[in-house]
This record gives C-alpha cells, sequence and structure tokens, in this order.
C-alpha cells in the first residue's frame, strides 16, 4: 500500500478539487442516513403496533432520546393530519433526501474525472521524460518493446486498477466509518460485538488477496516480453525468414502468450473472489447480529425494538460499501 501513495503525489495540486469530492460525498452519505432513519419509528406508529407518545420527550444525546423524539413528531403528525397525510410527508421527506443523495453523489463524481485524468497525465508526461533523459546505453540492454509495454499496458493497468479504484478508497472507507459511527451511538454493545467480526473478515479476504501484487508483476513482465517478440520480429522480419527461423519464433512467442494467459486466469479469478466472499461473510455478521441484538431485545431489554430495526437497516448499508473496498483492494494488488 505505500506504493499507491506515490498516485496521491500527483494529486497535490488538487487539494481543492480532493477536499470537494470528499465533501460531496460526506453530504451524498449524510441524506442516505436521513432517507433510512425515517423507516423505523414511521412504520411503527403507522400501523399501530406502538401508541403515539403525547409528551414531547427531553432530548439527550443517546439513541433512545433521539428514537423517542423522532417517534414524538411523527405521532403528532399523524394525530393532526392523519395516517395518509403523514404517509404522504414521510415519502415526500425520503424523495428529498434520495435526491439529494444522488445529486451530491453526481457532483462528486464530476470532481473525481478530471482529478483521475490528470493523474494519467502526469504519469504519461513523466514515463516519457524519463525516456529522455535516460542514457543511450540503457536502450542497447533493454528491450524496445518491455519500454513500450510500459507506456502503453502498465499506464492501462494503473488506470484499470488503482486510479479506478480511486473512488472506492475515498468514498467508501467515509461511508463505512460514518455509518459505524451511526451503529455504535445507537447500540455500543452490540457494535462492540460487531467490531470484533468485521476484523476477522478483512483479515480472511486480506489473506487470499497477498499473493495477486506478485502475479500482477510476473504478468506485466511477461507482457513486456511479448511485446519485445513482436517488435524483434517485425524489425527482423527479412532475416528470419532468409534462415527460416518462423518456428523458432513463433514457439518463443506462443509459450509466452500462454504463460500470460494462464497468469491473467489465475488473477481473474483470485480478483473476482474479493466480491462474493466479502458478501457472504457480511451476510455471516448480519446473521451473528441478528441473533446476538435479538437476544438484547427479547431476553435482556437492553434495547428498543425501533433502535435494533435502524440498526440492521443501517448495518445492510455496510455491506455493499464493503464488497467495493474489497474488489478494489483486490485490483490495486
Amino acid at each position: 500500500m505505500k506504493r499507491f501513495a506515490i498516485i496521491f503525489e500527483y494529486l497535490k495540486d488538487q487539494k481543492s478539487k480532493l477536499a470537494l469530492y470528499l465533501g460531496f460525498n460526506l453530504l451524498s452519505i449524510l441524506f442516505s442516513i436521513v432517507s433510512l432513519a425515517m423507516l423505523a419509528p414511521f412504520l411503527n406508529l403507522l400501523f399501530g403496533s406502538e401508541a403515539p407518545l403525547d409528551s414531547k420527550p427531553a432530548f439527550s444525546f443517546n439513541s433512545d432520546a433521539v428514537i423517542n423524539s423522532l417517534k414524538y413528531y411523527i405521532g403528532q403528525l399523524i394525530k393532526e393530519n392523519g395516517q395518509v397525510y403523514a404517509l404522504g410527508m414521510i415519502c415526500v421527506v425520503i424523495l428529498i433526501s434520495i435526491f439529494f443523495k444522488n445529486l451530491f453523489l453526481y457532483l462528486s463524481l464530476r470532481v473525481l474525472a478530471p482529478m483521475r485524468n490528470r493523474v494519467l497525465q502526469r504519469i504519461r508526461a513523466d514515463l516519457y521524460s524519463k525516456i529522455l533523459q535516460l542514457p543511450v546505453g540503457y536502450f542497447t540492454e533493454k528491450r524496445k518493446g518491455d519500454i513500450v509495454s510500459r507506456m502503453s499496458n502498465d499506464v492501462n493497468e494503473v488506470e484499470w486498477s488503482i486510479v479506478s479504484a480511486m473512488e472506492g478508497l475515498i468514498k467508501n472507507p467515509l461511508t463505512i466509518v460514518i455509518i459505524l459511527a451511526v451503529l455504535i451511538f445507537l447500540s455500543p454493545t452490540l457494535s462492540l460485538f460487531l467490531l470484533v467480526l468485521l476484523p476477522l473478515t478483512g483479515f480472511v479476504i486480506g489473506r487470499i488477496s497477498r499473493s495477486l501484487k506478485k502475479q500482477s508483476k510476473v504478468a506485466q513482465e511477461q507482457n513486456g516480453v511479448l511485446m519485445s517478440i513482436i517488435d524483434e520480429t517485425l524489425s527482423g522480419l527479412r532475416v528470419i525468414k532468409a534462415f527460416n527461423a518462423e518456428k523458432t519464433l513463433a514457439g518463443r512467442f506462443f509459450s509466452t502468450n500462454d504463460s500470460l494467459n494462464n497468469l491473467r486466469n489465475k488473477m481473474i479469478f483470485r480478483r473476482d473472489l474479493a466480491s462474493p466472499l466479502s458478501e457472504f461473510l457480511g451476510i455471516v455478521v448480519l446473521v451473528c447480529v441478528l441473533y446476538f441484538g435479538g437476544r438484547l431485545v427479547l431476553g435482556m431489554n437492553i434495547m428498543q425494538p425501533e433502535a435494533f430495526i435502524h440498526y440492521i437497516i443501517f448495518f445492510t448499508q455496510i455491506i455493499q460499501p464493503s464488497k467495493t473496498l474489497s474488489t478494489a483492494f483486490y485490483n490495486i494488488q
């Protein structure tokens, strides 16, 4: 991951855009939380599973007080205007929240695109400047195909893996941290149990992804060899035909091509394991949370049912960012 910090070196002149990108993502996440927070207490009151509160509860910074205040205001809305009107108002609030969530998400992507392209532009410029600065002796020792591969294929790898992962590596950790903060606020006891399970799932994913970096390096080297064989073939085609060396060159090319194909298949198989594995582990954690949280509500009366419903709703929002983050981590490797 230290080498990934080099990418951020190319963003030193983009600090204002980076701050704007973080700000837009933060607003998008907050509006998403607002839309989710309206569901549980409204459903309980609307369908008569619980009587609305008659007196306004004293506000304090804890989950019970916040949920009771929300229940009180929604209950007053139902009492004064009826259930149908209250349903319409809640739907409007949810729609407005989702609209602003997606608006700020779009604005964040608009800010990110020029930053991504700026990184690639500077990498290409630095590579070309380096080629012009290198002594002539360097080019007698190095194959031309390997240098061309670095300028084309390696830069494309940076674009498709690391730079494409920038969105996931900035946005998804921010989403996970904010939702974890909300979960801790809703139930510190249940969150303590969660904070033990999540690192274990991360450890499993990390163990599987370790070999990807080594495989990727070997694959890029093989790709450079392949480009060199093509370059040698095109530049020395008359000599090859004069000495009937077509089979020798073809054997070298096909052998390297097969090796590269096998390496890329192994890399893709392991990389594609990231998403289903992280989703399965996320569901395992969710089942554990359902069981343990259900005991807190039913057996110990430590947690309100509304808080538990909120907890489950918010926890499900961690699964997708975790999947995307693990996939991005695999791509970086």
